[in-house]
């Protein structure tokens, strides 16, 4: 988006009456204020944001995480069916543009069957846009929970579920 943006700005920018100082100083500064809103609008997950691509020993990590951590959540808030717990976590990963059908099966049977097939880097690299967003599953963990002090993306992937008992759920 940001690309784009800067794309028409240095057309209209290109507008002889305007001399190249004052150019530059305007695109300089409509580039501050796109970051900024970048960093609104992604709020605290622009520094969730995984710098590399999502290996299969990472995704693994990362499903184990996901897992413990629902399962965690189903114990703690006392749900007494699985279903009821799925319904109320599924809305806040839907929400994303991303999302599709293919993935709300998926993501089902990572958290309810016992022995599910890990995800795989390539679904969660499809599923981040190629790391251009944080993963919604991630985002959606993070809101569900109410934890404030949740970790980063790259530190799920490299500890997995070993994280899960550090996460205070709210």
């Amino acid at each position: 988006m940001e690309k784009y943006i800067n794309s028409i700005l240095k057309q209209s920018a290109e507008v002889d009456f305007i001399d190249e100082g004052v150019k530059s100083s305007v695109i300089e500064d409509i580039n501050k204020r796109l970051t900024n809103l970048e960093k609104v609008f992604l709020g605290n997950n622009i520094n969730s944001l995984k710098g590399t691509a999502f290996t299969d020993q990472e995704a693994k990590n990362c499903t184990l995480f996901m897992k413990g951590l629902f399962n965690k959540i189903f114990q703690e808030r006392n749900y007494t069916k699985i279903n009821q717990c799925w319904k109320d976590f599924i809305p806040l990963v839907e929400k994303f543009s991303q999302w599709n059908h293919f993935y709300t099966l998926r993501l089902k049977e990572v958290m309810l069957i016992d022995d599910p097939d890990p995800w795989t880097g390539d679904e969660l690299n499809e599923l981040c846009l190629g790391n251009k967003c944080p993963c919604p599953i991630y985002s959606a963990l993070r809101e569900w929970s109410g934890c404030n002090d949740f970790p980063t993306q790259q530190i799920i992937c490299d500890k997995g579920s070993d994280l899960v008992d550090s996460i205070e759920i709210k």
